[in-house]
């Protein structure tokens, strides 16, 4: 190892670095995570390292590398062998174009005496760095501009003569994409100073400018971390961009150029310090029994507040993501949690927000070349001024890891990611150091692919960053614009769902824990279409995100090693605009969606959208009193008297709510739904012609139905009724089926519907 580089080792480390709590060391909560059971609560309480059960191939450990990925798109792979002399990149091709700033470069020397020595990178417009070779394997970080970056690796040991292999990288950054923001949040009357050992404060630090440049650091890592490991996976290196300006340079504290750096707005919350500290408003304490609240107000609902203020890219009436350090948190040695801090991450309106505290930046690098040395760093935590988070980081590259890797669990929650059972969305974030070192502190090495262990995306993960609006890359079709959620309905063979944007994700859940997923991308198209992905209808084999699945329960049932006829198996579908429906029961909910009908015929039953199981009433329309289905039961949908006549919604125009719908019918009776006593002064009347009937409804919700729109069979609208919040979904009987009927959910306004068919 070079003297440099043991005097890095060696050092104290004049920065320092921070840590969270999701489910961390206390209080494990997440936004988007507000209605997760008890029971997973329980256990990753109980098992903060995750678990891994049915290991089945691919689906949980992405450490692997499928010798893909060019800018999102597969390209061929040159393999090193034993046979090849010299330096050898394993992951990354010359010529390749990427999109982001630090790149991982893995490598191997080949054919030299013991392959324990350095490799040297130059840069022409950066200053060099150095990383050790073990057993002939190394990890290089590298930094890039924008345009081609000619590198230059160099690799000495002892007395040998010097090899060296060039490198082209181009650099493009993709503009085309929204930025993740990064925003430290800050008390009105706040220094900006963040917690760090006395014996390693320097005098005349500018402290809320160095907490600055260790989050630009950490930003630009979790970037290169997702670009490898969306490689890894056959997705390219696609990533998510920053919001950059021109300006000094703190990625290096060699030189004083200016580059484009990550941009990080200085928030000021309304809050002082204090109110930031109030024990109330720390995530990781827990009050005594009997204990009144003072306050309804949590650390995320401080940065949101102060976002709101701020203005600008957080401005709510457009759609942002943020990445937000809470730079007040401080270390309670007397009560022994971190205080001003919160590891929240979720979303609300346009706003997708992750929060965490700075009580572990001490820990953090505040440029490239103190990266390894972090890494590296046994200095041991003094906890009567720093948190090791629960134990768990008692020594300075663990905490680290906790704080880098857990702040970026929370910006995995901000960008629509769960808990999961293995990698950063669990506690994977404890191995992050090993996705950029080839060793780390007692372990000599070399740590390669294999031996992250808990560092990197799960599957599903990888699979909602796919088609995520932050990581398109050119070449990708369009993503939606608008929100499409997914429509199931039971049928005779199973369920069959359906979404206007694509549904790219299907997960399945063994009482209550993941066991096996399907995926629907670009990537694996051909397989679809050639059967070697097995398929069960014509959209989902031919369209890169079908509009439509057939879903088998005894198939998923074996997929997910279900043998237990009283597991509960939950579905979980996604689409590409990042809308999620949940099926939490799929047992019961097809044995629930066939019901007998009026006259004995068999009907089948969506499932609700808005809610239906908190409601305080329901009621029932059937339209099928002369519709000539049940005297000609293998009649095809076509032109016949609808026993459907006309339906008037009632709505409150200023809340934009639906109280009640009133369905006339062919005999010319009614049926009244809903509540006429108090809301929904307004109504419109949507007629139905003769020989036509209702095909479809558009519908908005979210906790309740906020607006609808009928359209008949042959193409009559009646025009949108109610409000616009919500997610949009459509409800229309699968093929061969008819609509016979709807159910409504009802308090005050209407809570949830779904719709009654049969089959033709």
């Amino acid at each position: 190892m070079s003297t440099s580089v043991q005097n890095s080792l060696s050092q104290k480390s004049s920065f320092e670095k921070q840590e969270t709590s999701d489910t961390h060391s206390a209080t494990n909560q997440n936004v988007s995570d507000n209605n997760q059971s008890q029971m997973n609560n329980n256990y990753y309480q109980q098992h903060p390292q995750g678990f891994v059960q049915f290991p089945i191939p691919d689906q949980f450990n992405n450490n692997y590398d499928p010798s893909v990925g060019n800018a999102g798109r597969a390209i061929p792979f040159s393999r090193y062998s034993e046979n090849d002399s010299g330096i050898v990149f394993t992951n990354i091709e010359n010529q390749e174009t990427v999109f982001h700033r630090f790149l991982i470069v893995h490598g191997k020397v080949n054919n030299v005496s013991t392959g324990n020595g350095m490799i040297h990178v130059t840069h022409p417009y950066f200053p060099p760095m150095d990383y050790p070779v073990i057993e002939g394997h190394f990890k290089a970080i590298v930094e890039l501009e924008r345009g081609d970056n000619n590198l230059l690796f160099s690799y000495t040991e002892s007395d040998l003569p010097r090899i060296e292999r060039p490198l082209l990288i181009k650099m493009q950054p993709n503009m085309d994409d929204p930025p993740l923001l990064l925003a430290i949040i800050i008390g009105s009357d706040s220094k900006g100073e963040f917690d760090m050992d006395p014996k390693y404060k320097k005098p005349n630090t500018d402290y809320l400018k160095l907490a600055t440049s260790k989050f630009i650091c950490s930003a630009y890592l979790w970037q290169a971390f997702t670009a490898e490991q969306m490689r890894r996976n056959g997705f390219g290196r696609r990533t998510f961009r920053f919001e950059e300006e021109y300006t000094e340079d703190t990625m290096t504290n060699r030189d004083n150029y200016k580059r484009m750096n990550a941009k990080v707005h200085i928030v000021r919350t309304e809050r002082s310090v204090a109110e930031i500290r109030h024990v109330e408003r720390s995530q990781q304490w827990s009050p005594p029994p009997g204990y009144k609240f003072e306050f309804n107000e949590s650390q995320y609902d401080i940065a949101g507040k102060a976002l709101d203020k701020y203005g600008g890219p957080f401005d709510q009436r457009n759609s942002h993501y943020v990445s937000a350090l809470s730079i007040d948190s401080t270390w309670s040695p007397s009560l022994k949690i971190a205080l001003g801090h919160a590891a929240l991450g979720g979303g609300y309106a346009n706003r997708r927000l992750g929060v965490f505290g700075s009580h572990l930046t001490f820990a953090w690098p505040s440029c490239l070349e103190e990266v390894f040395p972090c890494f590296n760093d046994t200095t041991k935590v003094d906890t009567n001024y720093l948190s090791n988070d629960g134990n768990s980081t008692n020594e300075y590259w663990r905490a680290a890891n906790v704080g880098m890797g857990a702040f970026l669990h929370e910006t995995g929650h901000l960008l629509t990611m769960p808990h999961t059972p293995s990698g950063i969305m669990s506690r994977g974030f404890d191995n992050f150091n090993r996705t950029f070192c080839i060793m780390e502190p007692r372990n000599q090495g070399p740590i390669l692919m294999k031996d992250e262990d808990g560092s990197h995306w799960h599957k599903t993960d990888i699979n909602r960053l796919r088609y995520h609006p932050l990581t398109w890359v050119p070449g990708d079709k369009p993503l939606p614009k608008e929100s499409g959620g997914v429509t199931s309905y039971g049928t005779k063979d199973g369920i069959y769902v359906t979404s206007k944007n694509g549904i790219h994700l299907i997960e399945g859940y063994v009482n209550d824990s993941y066991r096996w997923h399907k995926e629907y991308t670009a990537e694996n198209l051909e397989k679809r279409k050639n059967f070697i992905i097995k398929t069960f209808s014509e959209t989902e084999r031919m369209m890169e995100t079908p509009t439509s699945i057939n879903i088998n329960l005894d198939d998923w049932k074996k997929l997910m090693l279900s043998t237990d006829d009283s597991d509960i198996i939950k579905l979980e579908m996604t689409t590409t605009s990042q809308d999620k429906t949940e099926m939490p029961n799929v047992s019961d909910f097809i044995a629930k969606s066939r019901r007998s009908g009026p006259n004995g015929l068999v009907q089948y039953c969506s499932l609700s959208l808005g809610r239906d199981s908190k409601t305080t009433f329901s009621g029932t329309a059937h339209f099928l009193s002369d519709t000539g289905i049940i005297r000609n039961p293998n009649s095809r949908v076509g032109p016949f008297p609808s026993a459907l006549k006309s339906i008037t919604v009632r709505y409150h125009r200023s809340y934009s709510l639906i109280s009640a719908m009133e369905f006339k019918l062919a005999d010319n009776s009614t049926v009244k739904i809903g509540n006429y006593q108090q809301i929904g002064r307004s109504s419109i009347t949507f007629d139905i012609p003769q020989n036509d009937g209702l095909q479809t409804m558009v519908v908005r919700s979210g906790a309740w139905i906020d607006g609808v729109e009928f359209i008949t069979r042959n193409g009559k609208k009646s025009g949108w009724i109610g409000g616009n919040g919500g997610g949009i979904s459509t409800l229309s009987a699968p093929p061969g089926y008819v609509i016979t009927g709807l159910n409504l959910f009802y308090g005050d306004w209407f809570d949830g519907i779904s719709l009654l068919y049969s089959s033709v």
